[in-house]
């Protein structure tokens, strides 16, 4: 129990903290992220003596099935291609590594209640606007500080028609990490107030704080996925005249508030992500992005690729990009380079099965806030990879996120049969 209780909220805290090591300290670089993978390796280890797997969790067990024979065709790289050792486990921990992080989340997430889980959602929310705020400070120039800054390895900056927009990061070393985090964030309280379950006493003021830093992080994808998400929850929520009304009024009022303060922040960025011809471009982009992954598919083998070869660490490889011989973009485009066309259908397939089965285990339990938001997080880093990004955007973020959604359900479904069986037991 040791473990649960100290262990755990520490990986939550490299989690968050590894981006800010490596600007604090340039020197580590991405020792930082062995760091915590020795730590989340220790952990799981130390545990393993005290992990439990309810009946319940049976209803993944085909996506961890498929799950397994991705891993199982990525063995054929270093049989059937010329990745090395080094390059196989580069990609081995960017796939398959931190998915050991969902049972270390759930040994902890099992000795809470429904309650306890809602105190550590609210917690992490005000966790999330301290870093939020930090970021608006950061790109109103108010705080000018080195730690808040993106590491050198990375762009600062991005040109457009309208001019050059700039990237924020807040405590976080790339502004991926910024997006996601303040997505995540933001569906959590979206989600809340939909359902009419308070979290906080400023849900709206955290709403719209967290949606700011999604459009100043400067990743338009972020923005344009939170923008769908809130249309395909209004398509499928229950809509009354009342409902509806206030659905507009928002429609109104929203994307006025937002403009005037990421104007004021960055008026490029305002300028460009409230520009008329922003649908036409995510078009523009979204045909790029399928085009791409197409070409890949007719270019790669069946069973193997150059597994790691686009994962983080490969720059260091002699003669990386000798190897590229056409042109890649989005996760999934990259994988089929990395693991071949099999491999690659059969993670697609296992993302699809993993919403199909959390949605409907969500439409067993609609009005609950957590459950909603989760799957809407899980369908962002889905489509996202499709433009951009690593493994689920942020692997080891999502793969707590999993296991929080686990215990959730489990925890309501439990709670759901004691009242019906209580029910059935007065009636007697």
């Amino acid at each position: 129990m040791l473990a649960n209780r100290y262990f755990f909220p520490l990986i939550f805290f490299l989690i968050l903290i590894e981006g800010l090591v490596r600007k604090t300290i340039p020197s580590i670089g991405t020792q930082a992220f062995l760091l915590k993978d020795l730590v989340i390796l220790i952990v799981f280890f130390l545990q393993l003596p005290f992990y439990k797997i309810s009946n319940s969790f049976k209803v993944f067990g085909a996506v961890f099935f498929i799950y397994f024979l991705v891993f199982f065709i990525s063995l054929f790289s270093l049989i059937l291609s010329d990745t090395g050792i080094y390059l196989y486990l580069l990609g081995f921990r960017e796939y398959f590594f931190y998915v050991i992080i969902i049972p270390i989340a759930y040994n902890y997430f099992r000795i809470l209640d429904l309650d306890g889980i809602n105190q550590l959602v609210r917690k992490f929310l005000y966790i999330g606007v301290f870093i939020s705020l930090l970021g608006i400070f950061q790109s109103l120039g108010i705080l000018e500080l080195d730690f808040l800054k993106i590491i050198k390895e990375y762009h600062q900056e991005h040109s457009s028609i309208a001019g050059v927009f700039y990237f924020t990061v807040s405590i976080f070393d790339v502004p991926e990490k910024f997006a996601i985090f303040n997505v995540l964030l933001f569906i959590i309280v979206y989600s809340s107030i939909r359902s009419k379950q308070q979290i906080t006493n400023h849900d709206y003021l955290f709403l719209a704080i967290f949606a700011i830093c999604i459009i100043i992080s400067g990743r338009r994808v972020a923005v344009f996925l939170t923008f769908l998400i809130i249309l395909y929850d209004f398509a499928i929520y229950k809509k009354t005249t009342k409902s509806v009304m206030l659905s507009i009024i928002a429609l109104i009022i929203s994307p006025l508030f937002l403009y005037f303060s990421v104007a004021s922040i960055d008026p490029v960025l305002a300028e460009i992500i409230f520009s008329s011809n922003t649908l036409e471009d995510a078009w523009y982009y979204l045909n790029w992005s399928i085009g791409l992954f197409l070409n890949a598919f007719q270019n790669v083998d069946v069973l193997s690729g150059y597994f790691g070869i686009t994962s983080p660490g490969s720059d260091f490889i002699e003669g990386k990009y000798d190897i590229f011989t056409y042109e890649i973009e989005g996760f999934w485009d990259k994988t089929l380079f990395a693991m071949g066309a099999l491999g690659t259908v059969l993670l697609l397939i296992c993302f699809v099965m993993l919403l199909v089965i959390m949605s409907l285990i969500r439409s067993k339990f609609r009005q609950d806030y957590l459950l909603t938001s989760i799957i809407y997080y899980l369908i962002v880093v889905f489509v996202w990879g499709i433009k951009s990004g690593n493994f689920l955007v942020w692997a080891p973020l999502t793969f707590l996120i999993l296991a929080l959604f686990y215990r959730r359900y489990e925890i309501i479904k439990l709670s759901t049969s004691k009242h019906f069986l209580n029910s059935r037991t007065n009636v007697i």
